[in-house]
């Protein structure tokens, strides 16, 4: 469809959408970490912990009350993200490369980086957060030492004693 006719259909099916059978579930958090749970869980390697609601103690995890008795399932009214694999499908004169991986992430209308229920997304998530961490740790001290030498400038050298 045109993206027009697009965005009636994404309303629609916002419009259609049973807000009212969602009122008893916990907060966004507490099922954004079942969910977590859920999807490590799913997988092949860990596979042991498939039914992990059963060990957890206290009742959180007992249906129908429990903050982690909730199966958060898949949301369809949604239109799916396209993965970096869909995308090279999408594109049969383009092969693996930082430039095809540079317009899938950056120029795509929907990528699969918007949900953290995929390897992909993870994997983003966790470079970006290893790349602040080291811009922080290689301009939080300059920063600091111009920030000392500023405010001994305007209040004096005592300015920096703990008195």
């Amino acid at each position: 469809p045109t993206h027009p006719q697009k965005e009636r259909i994404e309303q629609k099916n916002m419009d259609s959408f049973p807000w009212e059978d969602y009122q008893h579930l916990p907060p966004g958090p507490v099922l954004f970490l079942s969910k977590l749970i859920d999807h490590a869980c799913d997988n092949q390697i860990l596979s042991v912990c498939s039914n992990w609601r059963s060990h957890v103690p206290f009742g959180i995890a007992d249906p129908p009350n429990g903050w982690l008795s909730h199966k958060v399932e898949e949301i369809t009214c949604f239109p799916p993200h396209v993965s970096y694999s869909d995308y090279l499908a999408e594109q049969p004169d383009q092969s693996a490369s930082v430039s095809t991986l540079w317009n899938w992430a950056f120029h795509t209308d929907s990528t699969s980086l918007g949900t953290l229920s995929n390897p992909e997304a993870f994997a983003v998530l966790f470079l970006l957060t290893f790349l602040i961490r080291a811009i922080k740790k290689k301009f939080l001290p300059i920063f600091s030492a111009y920030g000392r030498q500023l405010g001994r400038k305007a209040h004096g050298p005592s300015w920096e004693k703990n008195e």
